[in-house]
């Protein structure tokens, strides 16, 4: 809310045009943008509730990787799909009678 108010008074200063018509205009940007950062910060909380449930956060951090290997893998979905050691991936089994 106090985001809107912000954007509508920066642009009834910048285009001269009323107070109602500056909240009119600046609304949508001002819910789509406030929609993406929301949503970004909910997916990294959840990432990281995510990881520290499995416990496998220490690990993450324990790990030789750099921050930017860590960061390219989750940004590709690739997290969680690595083949279990041994070369066994247990979720890839086929299913009997298929």
């Amino acid at each position: 809310m106090l985001l809107l108010i912000l954007n509508s008074l920066i642009l009834q200063e910048r285009t001269q045009v009323s107070l109602a018509d500056a909240y009119t205009l600046a609304a949508p940007p001002t819910l789509v943008g406030a929609a993406l950062f929301f949503s970004g910060l909910g997916g990294s909380v959840a990432t990281v509730v995510a990881e520290r449930e499995q416990q496998t956060l220490k690990r993450l951090f324990l790990s030789p990787l750099s921050g930017g290997v860590l960061l390219l893998r989750h940004l590709s979905g690739l997290h969680g799909h690595w083949p279990r050691p041994g070369g066994v991936d247990v979720r890839y089994r086929p299913i009997p009678g298929r």
